[in-house]
């Protein structure tokens, strides 16, 4: 009789701790292979995602009943005196596995859908819905003929400059230069090694333009003179493990603010240059990759902490001295876009569209790449992985304006900025640029 209660307080035991054990299997798939905030997918190859959010999550599906389970055969079997050593174990494998259960319903065996949005109504948002993911009906449903192709085969980013009717794209070393009008490169500008993010001054007569590399314990963008086609070379002092410049974004001061990249994972500051005065003032701090975006206006500075999850993003005043309090969305993110005011923001992540300062509090449009704000009117552009349309919202009601179709089916490239699908637009609203595998690719938006 001792033998069999000595067998039966085992079998409790042993239940406990398995029941124990597969919830923490599944928690740890949540943590590393979640689409929204997976730790090891930034370190994975994007071609490898789908099929990892897939298994790892019917591994969450099948771990997870398994151990709240076995957690509770082990109370229910377990004598008196098993308590001590199955009472702890059970608990937290089922508390555990409850939690874990969680992520499923987030969306976690749902990673490699489509991204197809939800039916969408054409009724005006009532304040019931107000806060909530809309539900919009497409007003054009046949997308407009691809547009015009720049061969560009080490594109990063690009910026308009309708001074010149010009677009200036980094490409390894260089700034390329490419005449609108004769659909012609001009000479390009030679400057670093690694060119990243630019952006054109406000009286359209300057470049910044961020450089990846790093030397003597130095980090440096470049500022470009317009007219004169010089360029100057502007260094600072580098943080620890600061391997470069990020992103670049004018003030409406004339002001310049900078990003950083660094080796590894971590955080290093923000910094803001003065042309005229070639002083800097040092903000603590972002994480690497930040990505910046100026409103139209050029009054407000929009930023995506990249590399870190909860993502941080926000905007501040051009002429502020410290960073605000950061919005969070509980997922990576890569790009962000601001309207011509500065009023409203959005950060594409996998799961979905984050925006703020909108009644609208989110898209349900997975997997954007790129994001950005027309200049004059209310509305806003978003690339999608999956197709080859980048879709125009109305941005006070976020009806479905527009399809603009690029000819190329964009990838999902693990959520990295400055990769296919990066938008930017002309400061008249009427020529919208997207980054294509090989290039450059524009057309006319029609609105």
């Amino acid at each position: 009789m001792g033998e069999q209660n000595n067998g039966g307080r085992s079998l409790a035991v042993v239940l406990a701790k398995w029941g124990m054990a597969a919830s923490l299997g599944a928690f740890l798939q949540v943590v590393l292979f979640n689409p929204g905030f997976g730790l090891a997918l930034p370190l994975m190859g994007a071609a490898y995602w789908p099929v990892t959010i897939r298994v790892a999550g019917l591994m969450v599906l099948v771990l997870v009943p398994t151990g709240v389970v076995l957690c509770g055969i082990s109370l229910c079997v377990g004598g008196f005196e098993d308590r001590k050593r199955v009472v702890l174990p059970a608990l937290v494998g089922i508390v555990i596995g409850l939690l874990t259960g969680v992520p499923v319903s987030y969306g976690f065996l749902h990673g490699t859908s489509s991204r197809t949005a939800a039916a969408r109504t054409e009724e005006p948002l009532s304040p019931a819905t107000l806060g909530q993911s809309p539900t919009v009906t497409p007003l054009t449903r046949a997308p407009v003929p691809a547009g015009v192709f720049i061969p560009a085969p080490q594109r990063v980013d690009m910026v308009h400059d309708s001074k010149r009717n010009r677009l200036y794209i980094t490409a390894g070393d260089s700034v390329l230069q490419y005449q609108m009008e004769s659909k012609n490169f001009l000479a390009p500008m030679v400057l670093g090694s690694n060119l990243r993010g630019l952006d054109i001054s406000p009286d359209g007569d300057s470049l910044a333009v961020a450089d990846a590399s790093a030397n003597n314990r130095r980090v440096w963008i470049y500022l470009v003179d317009l007219r004169a086609q010089t360029n100057e070379r502007v260094t600072f002092p580098a943080e620890m493990f600061e391997s470069g410049t990020y992103s670049v974004a004018f003030g409406e001061d004339g002001e310049v603010w900078i990003s950083s990249t660094l080796d590894g994972s971590g955080f290093i500051p923000m910094r803001k240059y003065n042309p005229r005065t070639r002083t800097s003032l040092v903000l603590r701090s972002v994480s690497k990759n930040t990505m910046l975006i100026s409103s139209a206006d050029r009054k407000t500075i929009a930023f995506a902490q990249s590399n870190v999850s909860p993502g941080s993003y926000g905007q501040f005043f051009c002429r502020a001295t410290q960073l605000p309090k950061p919005l969070q969305a509980p997922s990576f993110l890569y790009e962000i876009g601001v309207s011509r005011d500065g009023v409203q923001i959005a950060a594409p992540a996998y799961d979905q569209v984050y925006i703020s300062g909108s009644p609208v509090s989110s898209l349900p449009d997975r997997e954007c790449i790129g994001v950005v704000y027309h200049p004059q009117r209310d509305f806003v552009f978003l690339a999608q992985a999956g197709t080859s349309v980048v879709q125009a919202y109305e941005s006070r009601t976020y009806r479905e304006a527009k399809q603009l179709d690029f000819g190329y089916k964009f990838q999902w490239r693990g959520g990295h900025a400055f990769e296919e699908g990066r938008l930017r637009i002309s400061s008249d609203g009427s020529l919208l640029f997207c980054t294509v595998p090989g290039g450059v690719r524009y057309m006319e938006t029609g609105l």
